[in-house]
């Protein structure tokens, strides 16, 4: 029994990729952002610069600081969602997959690209590059770790990004309901 056009996926649509799928490029991306992320403070702060950076810090204290920043990293998500996409909060879920230990925030309905971007970056820049550029400048350590830490948290987010990197800001896009990503919808040029 064949599939109708309807069942069948377009893939040129879907902008997606697996949890797993997700993980494993962070990962992979880890090393590479790690040394980007790294070297430049090393050179600017010298050798021992990061010597000591969590001295005195509980590793109690440490957890709950992770912990709560992955929560303000989805939130921020939704946050992203609403304000550029103009969607109320009801409209954003969040929430933990257990069989992949993976938080996520999703969004219903209709965004313009655009918008769509804003949402998956926002984490990014405010937990992860801007702490990290700022640590450039000030010499903090601990914003530093903070800002490397949540720079690779936000890989699968850019992940996503590079998957949009062609799809022009005149597209609306449907959060997957699955996946990491989303897919692309036609748009009626007729109106």
């Amino acid at each position: 029994m064949s599939k109708s056009k309807k069942d069948t996926a377009n893939p040129s649509k879907d902008r997606s990729i697996s949890v797993w799928k997700a993980q494993v490029l962070g990962v992979v991306l880890m090393v590479p952002v790690l040394f980007v992320c790294v070297a430049p403070y090393l050179l600017i702060w010298g050798e021992g610069a990061l010597d000591g950076a969590l001295d005195g810090i509980h590793s109690g204290a440490l957890i709950g600081i992770f912990i709560g920043g992955i929560v303000l990293h989805e939130i921020l998500h939704g946050i992203g969602w609403a304000l550029a996409g103009g969607k109320r909060w009801g409209e954003i879920s969040f929430g933990f997959k257990l069989k992949s230990l993976t938080p996520y925030a999703t969004v219903d309905g209709l965004l313009e690209i655009w918008a769509y971007r804003v949402g998956s970056a926002l984490p990014g820049v405010t937990l992860g590059l801007a702490p990290w550029a700022i640590s450039l400048f000030v010499g903090h350590a601990g914003l530093h770790l903070f800002g490397v830490v949540f720079t690779v948290v936000a890989m699968g987010d850019a992940v996503v990004l590079w998957l949009l990197r062609d799809v022009p800001n005149t597209i609306h896009v449907q959060d997957h309901p699955e996946r990491v990503g989303c897919i692309l919808e036609e748009q009626d040029t007729a109106l």
